[in-house]
């Protein structure tokens, strides 16, 4: 669905933007699932507090150092020469297999456990960091949907590399 009015009013409020500026965002509006963002962020909150996760509050700053060692994880899959793609690790064989369907594991049926197996890799260790981000989004309220929508509207229309920056 496309941004409304209502959702950008709401994301923008109490942020100092002229009208001109607000339709121009607008303007920018591609099709956008708002809404299911919203809700797999309330889904993922709503499992992590049944896993034990939220029995004390935790703040801002350790859900981000959390973030952060999520990428930290993905950055050693890469150093270690894995690349994009999940992988499960069989501990009978001590090795790691890359699965061409979405929970494939291991076939060597050499023992129970590989069947259930943990998946690993980089797109993993990525998906760790967005489920703590939207963990954190339906604990507090956050419309993540109605951010990440203003925000890719807004970047659309940005200057290329936003006036020379070089990462």
């Amino acid at each position: 669905m496309q941004i409304n009015d209502n959702a950008l009013r709401k994301y923008l409020q109490g942020k100092s933007l002229d009208g001109a500026i607000f339709e121009e965002i607008k303007a920018l509006s591609t099709p956008f699932d708002e809404a299911w963002l919203n809700q797999l962020a309330a889904d993922i909150h709503e499992n992590a507090v049944a896993h034990g996760w939220w029995e004390e509050e935790r703040t801002l700053p350790e859900i981000l150092m959390l973030c952060v060692s999520e990428l930290s994880e993905a950055l050693e899959e890469f150093r270690d020469g894995k690349t994009p793609g999940i992988y499960y690790f069989c501990k009978y064989h001590d090795t790691r297999t890359k699965c061409p369907d979405q929970f494939d594991g291991c076939r060597c049926g050499k023992n129970a456990d590989c069947t259930i197996l943990k998946p690993e890799g980089i797109d993993i260790e990525l998906a760790d960091c967005i489920i703590r981000i939207l963990d954190y989004c339906g604990r507090v309220g956050i419309d993540i949907g109605s951010a990440i929508a203003v925000k890719h509207k807004y970047n659309k229309g940005r200057e290329y590399r936003h006036g020379g920056k070089k990462c």
